[in-house]
């Protein structure tokens, strides 16, 4: 399956910081604590297991760095008091779930753009995947971003300037061109504003989308297609369960806020800075794969050392809650096996994506650490048949 169908980790850590800073007085407060409770030694608190009294958990004051959060013992967590779920309403606005021929064709081309096939024999042409190296130079000098080492572009998609793609129109695998290329004047970086820059650029490889024939259908059908309109009513069906699906995670998401707002949920010291950890490595491994650093990242974002340390603390204090509420129903409903948390996160992110995921697709995206989205998925297949949904009443929908 496409790497690019699942959501990301790494783009939702990214997401929790670029969150801004709502809650940034509640954030220091919290860092101060965390300062103080990673000083304590183990010896200082070796009482992990916390202790479970009816619907009340109250946590202790230890937890390992190398635990996953799945094996965080409940009690550690905090102090739970969940209110009741068994049956939950939400009201939700009416949603256009149409499938549209337009919506089965945007679904289709991008299969088929997933799947390049190399070319050769003929120069690059527009929606082709041209593979480069480039290099540039403003006045005879170097400047920020002006190499490329095995960097791809569709042609026609805009990503470059337009002087820089004209150049690649034609050109054969294996050669290479000298394009001048005009900066805009309100070019983002200052420095080449304005300015006219000579690129030497070098055509690596050239790659064009899969074409909808006979051999592509027979290699992604489910349902034993054999012809285009066929195809097209398996993916007509594909959509309809994603947007079915998307429907369920609403609901379900907006089911555990309520839930969270009526239950007692008091994160412990230790799993805060835990969490903090944990958001902290996540996007230390994003950006190390990303192959940007931390400058770059804070650069970008405009954040500073004390701004990026406020900010995981800002999603740290939103998120705990709902992850002691989750972690708390997967123990009621005996879902929190290392098994089935995997079993679900897989099953979870077949119906959201409409692609057939594997244990190797999961390492392959997100490494061997899943355990918060596992215990998402969990819960959230699990809240699903637990969650009624009412449909607001509007003009042209009435109940």
């Amino acid at each position: 399956m496409r790497k690019s169908y699942l959501f990301v980790n790494a783009a939702i850590i990214a997401a929790f910081l670029m969150s801004g800073c709502q809650h940034q007085m509640a954030a220091t407060e919290q860092a101060s604590s965390a300062e103080a409770s990673v000083s304590e030694t183990a010896e200082e608190n070796t009482s992990s297991a916390g202790t479970l009294s009816g619907n009340t958990v109250i946590g202790s004051n230890f937890i390992s760095k190398s635990s996953t959060l799945n094996e965080i013992p409940l009690g550690s967590l905090g102090k739970i008091e969940l209110a009741d779920y068994d049956s939950l309403e939400v009201t939700l606005q009416p949603v256009d779930t149409e499938v549209r021929d337009s919506d089965i064709t945007s679904y289709i081309n991008s299969q088929l753009a997933a799947e390049l096939k190399e070319v050769s024999g003929r120069g690059a042409a527009k929606g082709d995947t041209v593979t480069v190296d480039f290099s540039g130079k403003v006045d005879g000098k170097d400047f920020d971003g002006n190499t490329g080492t095995d960097y791809p572009i569709v042609l026609g998609s805009g990503q470059m300037l337009s002087d820089f793609e004209e150049a690649l129109y034609g050109v054969e695998a294996g050669k290479t061109v000298t394009a001048e290329v005009k900066f805009p004047g309100d070019y983002t970086a200052e420095a080449v504003a304005g300015k006219t820059a000579k690129f030497e650029i070098t055509v690596k490889q050239i790659q064009e989308p899969s074409v909808l024939d006979d051999a592509f259908i027979a290699a992604h059908t489910k349902t034993g297609a054999t012809t285009e309109e066929e195809y097209r009513d398996e993916i007509r069906e594909k959509i309809q369960g994603m947007y079915q699906s998307q429907i369920e995670l609403t609901a379900v998401s907006q089911a555990l806020d309520e839930l969270a707002g009526k239950s007692v949920l008091e994160p412990s010291a230790a799993f805060n800075d835990w969490l903090y950890q944990y958001y902290k490595d996540s996007l230390d491994e994003m950006l190390e794969s990303s192959g940007t650093t931390m400058e770059e990242y804070q650069s970008s974002t405009g954040l500073d050392d004390t701004g990026m340390e406020n900010t995981i603390w800002n999603n740290v204090n939103q998120n705990a809650p709902q992850l002691m509420l989750m972690r708390r129903i997967a123990a009621d409903q005996k879902l929190d096996d290392a098994e089935n948390l995997k079993s679900s996160l897989i099953i979870y992110l077949s119906e959201v994506y409409g692609e057939d995921v594997s244990q190797e697709d999961l390492e392959a995206v997100y490494g061997s650490e899943t355990s918060q989205l596992e215990l998402q998925a969990t819960v959230y297949e699990y809240m699903k048949d637990h969650v009624h949904i009412i449909w607001q009443e509007t003009e042209s929908n009435p109940q």
